[in-house]
């Protein structure tokens, strides 16, 4: 198979992904609270110095969304109970809850239909330990070329991690942050009725996260 013909759930080695991704000037659009802030990552890292251990966990610890195609949908609010079990206490639930509302929320801001429980969410979480993944992304394929959008799909996520400080063991960060070729694609996605969702596992260690997949972490604690 092409790589051009990769589908929603299929499996893509970092190489490939970071490799097609510095094809393009991908803006990062993070949604915060009565602000937008876009920056542009025109250049990442290549993978000449970096140690094949980051590859080899990759091919061996990919999540299990990665092994299978994504057939059910749930609505916004059914995420956000699922949620649930993985949060320890009830105010940080209700902030994480609000975030993730407004990370919805900011897509389909330009759309006529606002309400996040007027459209289905295909949903996968992956769980190791206190780190979880959930990712939004649109895969009807409005990127060019055809099928990017399914690479990038991979780098799409909602975070919620330890403290980045590693001094630390309390505290956890959500991070809000949507990858987009321009930041003109909110507006495509708010006009979309479905929304798909992948993980893409990194390493547990700080230092071997990719720059690809970084997150804006906030702390609760």
């Amino acid at each position: 198979m092409k790589q051009d013909d990769l589908v929603l759930g299929d499996e893509i080695s970092l190489e490939s992904l970071i490799g097609t991704c510095q094809k393009f000037k991908i803006c990062k659009y993070l949604a915060e609270p009565n602000t937008v802030n876009e920056s542009f990552l025109t250049s990442l890292p290549s993978f000449e110095n970096a140690p094949d251990k980051i590859i080899d966990w990759l091919h061996s610890h990919s999540s299990q969304v990665f092994k299978r195609r994504l057939s059910s949908s749930i609505s916004v609010d059914s995420l956000l109970d699922e949620l649930d079990p993985f949060i320890d206490s009830i105010s940080s639930a209700t902030r994480i809850k609000e975030k993730i509302f407004l990370f919805v929320d900011e897509l389909f801001s330009n759309s006529n239909k606002a309400s996040t429980k007027e459209h289905d969410v295909i949903i996968a979480l992956s769980v190791s330990e206190k780190y979880f993944r959930v990712s939004f992304l649109d895969y009807v394929g409005a990127l060019m070329p055809e099928r990017f959008v399914d690479l990038v799909a991979k780098c799409l996520e909602v975070g919620i991690e330890e403290n980045i400080n590693q001094n630390k063991n309390v505290g956890a960060g959500i991070g809000l942050t949507l990858l987009l070729k321009q930041s003109s694609f909110v507006s495509v996605l708010a006009k979309k009725a479905h929304f798909s969702c992948v993980t893409f596992e990194a390493p547990l260690s700080r230092r071997e996260i990719p720059v690809i997949n970084s997150i804006l972490l906030r702390e609760y604690k």
